[in-house]
């Protein structure tokens, strides 16, 4: 049985994109309209495709991290030279620029399809449906909401009906208790008390 390894995959107008922690050395965190090419060890698309003596393949981290407990196959437990397996840029080309992959945001309604060459070239920028993060108050938003979160964050900046003062929406309260100064009613004749 293969093992497993558990992954987080989980920038304009104060917004930034949730995407850009992506692991850049395991598989790639897609699903795939066809199911070949799979790690043995992350079970995901293999990136960086080595292949093993043995026939088994998978990513060349996911390799590299399982020798160091292990120098045999982790699917059918053979022992192997480390010298004797074999990187594969031919299928890494195939993978990256011939492998049909859904847009990572295909959960949430998103219906494009295309490579991976395609996806980060192009698609990944232009989603309506990527999370973006609020840099007010960090909260992850889809990129087709962030306009309607800018009128509704709670750290939206404001100002002040009485005073004037710009201040945090979710400080309003602590702004009218302290900070707040009411002009006097004879302000517009010069009374600055």
């Amino acid at each position: 049985m293969a093992a497993s390894r558990d992954y987080d995959h989980n920038n304009t107008n104060g917004y930034s994109s949730s995407s850009s922690n992506e692991d850049e050395y395991a598989g790639y965190p897609f699903d795939f309209l066809e199911t070949d090419f799979q790690c043995i060890i992350c079970t995901m698309v293999i990136r960086g495709f080595t292949e093993l003596p043995c026939g088994h393949a998978a990513c060349k981290f996911c390799i590299e991290k399982w020798e160091k407990q292990k120098v045999a196959c982790c699917e059918c437990q053979e022992s192997y030279d480390k010298t004797k397996k074999q990187e594969s840029r031919y299928n890494d080309r195939k993978i990256k620029h011939e492998r049909q992959a859904r847009c990572k945001q295909h959960e949430q309604g998103c219906t494009w399809q295309g490579s991976i060459a395609d996806y980060k070239d192009q698609h990944r920028k232009r989603c309506g449906f990527r999370n973006v993060r609020c840099r007010l108050c960090n909260q992850k938003v889809d990129h087709q909401e962030k306009e309607g979160h800018k009128l509704t964050c709670t750290h939206r900046l404001v100002n002040c009906t009485t005073c004037g003062a710009q201040y945090s929406f979710i400080n309003k309260k602590k702004h009218e208790d302290e900070e707040c100064k009411l002009p006097c009613d004879y302000y517009q004749y010069g009374c600055h008390e």
